[in-house]
């Protein structure tokens, strides 16, 4: 028997990393052979008790099990950060929450790098209350370039209208989204000689993107002015899009 809380996510057949408040029974577990094993039951015990979460040093996956059993199982130790309540969410995006590690494990120790160098405390700690972010287009060799909501990065968003130099109702950067660390990483990419025209890009960040940048379609919009064509975000929850601009 395995006994955790419902977020932490095994490795399904056919699935990928899937939430434990998620596996059915008969889901088949990834185990250290490289083989999987059928899940006989899953049971909420409903009970509410106190837990302590720890972060194994490094970004890595393990296997847990016990001498006794003949398997053990592959979990996740890589889902950090802040994650956002559905509120926060556009429904019309397309989102995944199934975990690649191939792409958010390096992206996690990149986005820890950084806030270690600019002295920021772990993503998801009690102390953490800021952003990292950073930008990579699709199909170039290009250095994460990374911002913080913190950070002094502007840009002259052109205003709502129908005016030359303004954008259609609802396609306006809001005051709450150009604050935030997604943003700014996309304007210090462009500020720093790099265009975004005609390109696709892929933003990782250590906290799901609020309201004003999901919901209201704030990095949509960013991402749109600036001349990308498609934008995917890589966050604690998941995967976000692509969205196509």
């Amino acid at each position: 028997m395995i006994r955790t809380t419902p977020e932490h996510p095994f490795y399904v057949e056919g699935k990928g990393w899937t939430p434990a408040g998620s596996l059915k029974a008969a889901d088949r577990l990834l185990t250290l052979l490289g083989d999987s094993v059928p899940l006989s039951e899953v049971d909420d015990t409903g009970a509410w008790e106190v837990v302590y979460n720890l972060r194994v040093a490094d970004y890595r996956t393990d296997f847990v099990g016990d001498d006794t059993w003949s398997f053990a199982a592959w979990a996740h130790n890589q889902i950090c950060g802040v994650q956002e309540t559905s509120g926060a969410h556009n429904p019309t995006y397309n989102r995944s929450h199934v975990d690649v590690p191939a792409i958010t494990n390096p992206a996690n120790a990149i986005l820890q790098g950084e806030r270690r160098a600019r002295h920021m405390p772990p993503a998801g700690s009690p102390s953490d209350n800021c952003t990292c972010a950073y930008v990579q287009i699709v199909g170039e060799e290009l250095s994460p370039i990374f911002a913080s909501n913190t950070d002094r990065y502007t840009y002259n968003w052109p205003p709502v209208g129908t005016g030359a130099g303004q954008v259609p109702q609802g396609q306006g950067v809001n005051n709450g989204a150009r604050h935030h660390a997604e943003i700014k990483a996309m304007i210090r990419v462009v500020q720093s000689g790099v265009s975004l025209q005609g390109k696709a890009i892929i933003i990782f960040t250590d906290r799901d993107p609020c309201q004003y940048c999901d919901r209201d379609r704030g990095i949509e919009n960013a991402a749109r002015i600036l001349g990308a064509t498609s934008v995917t975000i890589w966050c604690p929850s998941g995967c976000i899009g692509p969205i196509h601009l």
